[in-house]
């Protein structure tokens, strides 16, 4: 469960792997359901909103691609919205109605990470890294000679003020502009 501060509100994100939209078995009830398919899907999370430790706002979120879990760098807070990438997608969840501005598909696969940068966004993804606008329209995707995971899982990725660092499975090291163009040729690490 990763807990995160917004003015006076909390924000609580947690997987949800047993939540079941309609069904009268679940624990909690989600004021706010945003799946792509209820029959199927890899990713899901629960999302509550507290002032004052009193719940006030819940949104269930769930997509289909590959599994995304909940982390330090899954889920941001910017501007008045909580970004969630969830499976392939990203969602835009105002703070604190938990009504969605927007959701986008960012990789063809899964979405692990997000970061805010110069009036926009940098997702990593699987596949692709994309830069995002802050209405999530897609400005650029790039990819590499390989996923962006590495099979030791010490895969690096950095947004730093110059430029994006990402790795690949081939441990290639990529030094990619805030344009989306390459800065430097790989470099086996």
């Amino acid at each position: 469960m990763i807990e995160l501060d917004f003015n006076n509100y909390q924000i609580k994100c947690c997987d949800e792997y047993e939540f079941k939209p309609d069904s009268a078995d679940n624990v909690f009830q989600y004021n706010h359901l945003y799946d792509e398919d209820r029959d199927y899907y890899k990713s899901s999370f629960g999302v509550k909103v507290y002032e004052n430790e009193q719940l006030i706002d819940s949104a269930f979120v769930s997509s289909w691609g590959g599994g995304t879990a909940i982390h330090e760098t899954s889920v941001i807070i910017d501007d008045g919205a909580l970004l969630v990438c969830c499976g392939h997608s990203v969602f835009c969840l105002r703070i604190p109605t938990l009504e969605m501005s927007w959701q986008v598909i960012a990789d063809s696969a899964t979405c692990f990470e997000i970061f805010s940068i110069q009036g926009g966004y940098i997702v990593h993804g699987e596949l692709q890294i994309t830069k995002l606008d802050k209405n999530g329209i897609i400005i650029w995707q790039t990819s590499g000679a390989d996923i962006f995971v590495t099979l030791e899982g010490n895969e690096r990725f950095e947004v730093t003020e110059s430029c994006i660092i990402a790795t690949d499975w081939n441990n290639d090291v990529y030094k990619i502009g805030f344009d989306g163009k390459v800065i430097s040729d790989t470099v086996k690490r």
